[in-house]
């Protein structure tokens, strides 16, 4: 029986076509190579500059601390803000060989030894970065937090309120308020919305009107990423 099948055959290249091969693989590798080690080189530059960068910051807060205008004795104690309402069954940890502490609630202090406070800013720089934690608006504080180049609470206009009372705003003000925050204290206020509708949603009769508006849903919806109350709609829309 005959067979159709046809089969491929490969195209037997001439030396010089081999040769052209041979090249341009041996090119691709060596700019693979050269990539690679030009990105070791620019982590390493990065490293190294960081580190510099550091140890200049190191020095101005050594000059900083000597000035006085700026000292606070090492008995004196630093306060701290917590920034953040935690939902049911979370915290901001914190774990030093000294000091546990859990915070949960928006606007909890606490005050620490000047010794506990460098171990704290050292090791959870970055909640001061995004407005987790800030430094408490007494005066020992506020030269701290110059000192260590953090913000003082005051500085974030969240401070000004409690997250029960945003859910009393009208949308102009609530609209204008959230679009002011930093990306943690926005997170958070839609974080508790969506919690207030959770537990409408569970418990009808805890329903809170100031927090279940749909409209109010909305604007936090357009001002959020990726649609983040969009399930949260459509379970008020059908309880209501």
């Amino acid at each position: 029986m005959e067979n159709n099948e046809k089969k491929s055959v490969e195209k037997k290249l001439t030396p010089t076509e081999q040769n052209a091969k041979d090249i341009k693989e041996l090119k691709d590798a060596l700019n693979q190579i050269i990539a690679a080690l030009s990105t070791n080189v620019k982590t390493e530059a990065k490293s190294v500059e960081e580190k510099i960068e550091e140890k200049e910051e190191n020095k101005q807060i050594e000059i900083m601390e000597n000035t006085d205008k700026y000292k606070i004795g090492t008995n004196e104690e630093i306060s701290f803000v917590h920034l953040i309402q935690r939902a049911p069954g979370l915290s901001t940890y914190i774990d030093l060989p000294t000091l546990h502490l859990n915070l949960t609630m928006a606007g909890e202090v606490v005050t620490v030894s000047r010794v506990e406070a460098d171990q704290i800013v050292g090791k959870y720089r970055s909640w001061f970065n995004d407005g987790t934690l800030a430094v408490y608006n007494d005066e020992i504080s506020k030269r701290y937090a110059e000192i260590k180049k953090i913000k003082p609470a005051n500085s974030y206009e969240i401070s000004k309120y409690n997250l029960d009372t945003i859910g009393s705003l009208n949308y102009n003000d609530l609209e204008d308020l959230v679009g002011k925050l930093a990306p943690a204290h926005k997170d958070n206020v839609i974080q508790y919305f969506k919690q207030k509708v959770y537990e409408a949603t569970a418990m009808p009769e805890k329903r809170d009107p100031r927090f279940c508006d749909l409209r109010k849903l909305e604007i936090l919806n357009r001002l959020s990423e990726c649609d983040s109350l969009k399930y949260e709609i459509e379970d008020l829309k059908k309880i209501k």
